[in-house]
Formats: structure tokens, sequence, C-alpha cells
């Protein structure tokens, strides 16, 4: 039998509760570790949540938003803007907003 794994897992998302065995993970000596929230954090001697910053810096232009933006959809369309929203793995979306603007425009 080999020896202990030693690994570290690092959960990074929050999902539905599900039956797992963890035993063989701590028998193992693996650190599981989780991380799915935001918090308050401090920048420059400013201590505020971090969505206050990066909604801060967002509407300061800071960095480039546009590339989280991955899908477009007409409301006509809004079956295939919902599919994509719920199958964003498969479909690579992170982002899928409904742009209101004219069709013709």
């Amino acid at each position: 039998m080999a020896g202990p794994t030693r690994g570290r897992i690092v959960i990074s998302r929050v999902d539905r509760p599900g039956a797992l065995e963890w035993t063989p993970l701590y028998f193992k000596e693996v650190q599981l570790i989780g991380s799915n929230a935001f918090g308050v954090e401090e920048w420059d001697g400013v201590r505020q949540h971090a969505m206050a910053f990066y909604l801060q810096w967002a509407a300061e232009g800071r960095f480039d938003l546009a590339p989280l933006l991955t899908h477009r959809f007409r409301l006509a369309q809004y079956r295939d803007a919902f599919v994509t929203a719920q199958r964003k793995g498969s479909q690579q979306a992170v982002k899928v907003v409904f742009d209101l603007r004219a069709e013709d425009a």
C-alpha cells in the first residue's frame, strides 16, 4: 500500500448538497479548502467588501469587461438565451445578455 498522499483540494464553487464519503480523503492526509464567497479586503488603506472594490474599479474603467460578455440575444430569442445560460460549460458562456436595441439598427 502506498503512503499518504498529503495533497490539497480546493473547492471554489457552491454546489447542491450531495452524498459524498470524505473518509478516504482525510485518511490520505488531504487538506480540503472551501472558497465560495467574497469577503472584506484592504487595498491602498481602504477596507471594504471585495465586490465594492470590483464595482468601483469597473466603473472607473480599470479593466475591460467586454470579454466577460460572451453571448448576446434579441429578446425574441429568449429560449436560446436561457438554454445558453443554463448550459454555460458546454456553450462556453460567461455572461449572457439581451440586446434590446432595434433589430435593424
